[in-house]
């Protein structure tokens, strides 16, 4: 997604740390993005199903500050990067159009 974003709106080159804290910004963006799909998910399965107590599933990536040993789970990888495309031309679209302006305005 960072990279979608600096090809597509920035017209000049970001340092390196730049770089990297737009990346980890998106990277926490999509993954808390991925959470929000499978929290809704597993509500939306609940109440289709009756059942009163559900046993919600926390993607491992936010496990990384608890523990010290990391899991990476490739699944959730691979939907974070499918998820991210889409996401970032989003983004793009939204900066390109000054929607984003836009809206803030109106609030």
């Amino acid at each position: 997604m960072a990279f979608i974003y600096d090809v597509y709106t920035q017209h000049k080159s970001w340092d390196s740390f730049k770089y990297i804290l737009i990346s980890i910004i998106f990277g926490l963006m999509i993954y808390f993005i991925d959470q929000c799909i499978i929290f809704i998910w597993q509500f939306m399965e609940s109440k289709i199903s009756n059942k009163e107590s559900v046993s919600w599933y926390f993607l491992s990536v936010w496990d990384i500050a608890n523990k010290s040993d990391i899991k990476v789970v490739p699944y959730e990888v691979f939907f974070g990067v499918a998820s991210s495309i889409p996401l970032g031309l989003l983004v793009v679209y939204i900066m390109n159009r000054h929607g984003f302006n836009r809206h803030l305005r109106v609030i």
